[in-house]
């Protein structure tokens, strides 16, 4: 099957290609065959008159199970996402909450844009969840990373559900939760060529000690699985030092995504330095949640580049282009700073729109391990694009000739018109077409009213008095 997008303006993110004010893209079962002015095919046509052509977005952190709990920590930090998300609504979630979850999250993701997600599925209480969590990815048509979470969710739920084991096997053991791993990888990845590919979530160094750590690392290396972390995001003594623990552990390497990072010492940045790890910045959730200052200048300077992340839905919205536009002013602001206290006006701009493109798709596509597959529209690569709609009010006068400019200045997730997965569309004239959206919205709404009901019977969504956490309560 062939598709052409004719005359649309195209940022391909290939340095060789370069941009067009206005050019055709051929595609041919599901690969780029070629981006140039007047191209021309027996194709069916996608009219790119009034639209930007780009590479589809990454997103390399989101807790997409997180989902039908949206909004609910919209002015909540990181005790908060404690007490109210991994302890009282984590725990009381099903298979099926899993699954929808999952399934309207990638369809967001989707609609918003975004082809590819690394979905760190960190909710995992019994095999059941995983099943879901895992359909609710490939019903949702998208191409993703699964980071299946290694975390025993809490002493008391794990001992509750069956965690994989059989007959009195402790769940919580990780030759229980290796061998549900093992299963998950078997018979859901059977190849590494399809749209999901199969990651390991291991435990954060704050609730595991490093030879758990250590050891789930090994399982995700024996399974040829993606790494995908948590680390120093939080400001706790007992909690410095992540990066420095995985490096005296042999631990970092390019199979490894870190996220956040955003306390990193300057010596632990230096660890990272030709180690091949890269890390996900997640601004928004930084910011509100206490986690500290995005850390794109330092992730640019020591690693292969910064890629983006929603990270919690149950938080933050998940338009990335207007996520990339924060993050990029907040790092301008941050370069310009120094200047400020002298009393100096910056005179050049230390980052542009095309640094923070280049966050959302080349370098996020490295991040989850498809570098050589998507990120750009580069001929060979699997066709996984969005075209923004440009003709309307709110866009009337962008500027052609900067088209990634426009993007990120001037576009939001309200503009994608239309996405391809593999040369496959799935969101057409400003609507999904490749899913009965209703139904899924159904299945959504079913959880969430299940959700609140749990919450409403169990205290609220933060019980009090609250949780003791001594982490926090220690260095407050």
């Amino acid at each position: 099957m062939k598709t052409l997008i004719t005359d649309a303006a195209v940022v391909t993110m290939d340095p060789e290609l370069g941009d067009f004010e206005r050019a055709n893209i051929l595609i041919e079962d599901g690969r780029i065959v070629a981006v140039a002015p007047g191209l021309e095919a027996d194709a069916e046509r996608i009219d790119g008159s009034t639209k930007i052509a780009m590479p589809g977005m990454v997103d390399t952190h989101r807790h997409t199970w997180q989902t039908a709990l949206r909004g609910m920590l919209a002015d909540g930090n990181i005790p908060d996402y404690l007490r109210g998300i991994r302890l009282q609504m984590a725990p009381r979630y099903r298979a099926v909450d899993m699954y929808a979850g999952n399934y309207v999250g990638a369809l967001d993701a989707l609609n918003s844009g975004v082809t590819t997600l690394v979905d760190y599925c960190h909710n995992i209480l019994d095999p059941e969840c995983a099943d879901g969590a895992v359909t609710g990815l490939r019903d949702a048509g998208i191409r993703a990373l699964y980071g299946h979470g290694l975390t025993p969710i809490t002493t008391n739920t794990w001992s509750e559900s069956k965690g994989g084991q059989e007959g009195a096997v402790d769940p919580a053991d990780l030759a229980t939760r290796a061998a549900l791993a093992r299963r998950i990888r078997d018979e859901y990845f059977p190849t590494d060529s399809g749209l999901l590919r199969f990651g390991i979530a291991p435990q954060e160094l704050a609730i595991a000690p490093a030879s758990t750590v250590q050891a789930e690392f090994a399982l995700a290396r024996e399974l040829g699985a993606r790494i995908t972390m948590h680390a120093n995001q939080v400001m706790v003594r007992q909690l410095f030092k992540d990066v420095e623990v995985l490096a005296e552990h042999g631990l970092l390497g390019d199979d490894l995504l870190l996220v956040h990072c955003t306390f990193n010492t300057a010596e632990e940045w230096e660890l990272l330095r030709d180690t091949g790890t890269m890390v996900s910045v997640c601004a928004e959730t930084e910011m509100q949640m206490g986690m500290g200052y995005p850390a794109i200048a330092e992730v640019t300077e020591y690693t292969r580049g910064p890629s983006l992340g929603i990270d919690c839905v149950s938080g933050c919205g998940g338009d990335m282009i207007s996520h990339s536009r924060l993050v990029l002013q907040a790092t301008r602001y941050r370069a310009d700073e120094p200047g400020y206290q002298e009393w100096k006006a910056p005179q050049v701009m230390s980052w542009t729109t095309r640094d923070a493109l280049r966050w959302l798709t080349v370098n996020g596509a490295a991040a989850a391990g498809m570098g050589d597959e998507i990120g750009s529209l580069t001929p060979g690569k699997r066709a996984d694009l969005v075209l923004l709609e440009m003709g309307g009010v709110s866009q009337a006068g962008w500027n052609r000739r900067d088209p990634a400019g426009a993007i990120v200045a001037q576009a939001h997730a309200g503009c994608v018109d239309t996405v391809l997965v593999e040369g496959r569309v799935v969101k057409r004239g400003g609507e999904l077409v490749h899913v009965d959206v209703a139904a899924a919205l159904r299945g959504l709404e079913e959880s969430h009213e299940y959700l609140q009901q749990q919450m409403d019977e169990n205290g609220g969504f933060i019980p009090q008095p609250p949780i003791d956490i001594p982490l926090y309560r220690e260095r407050a």
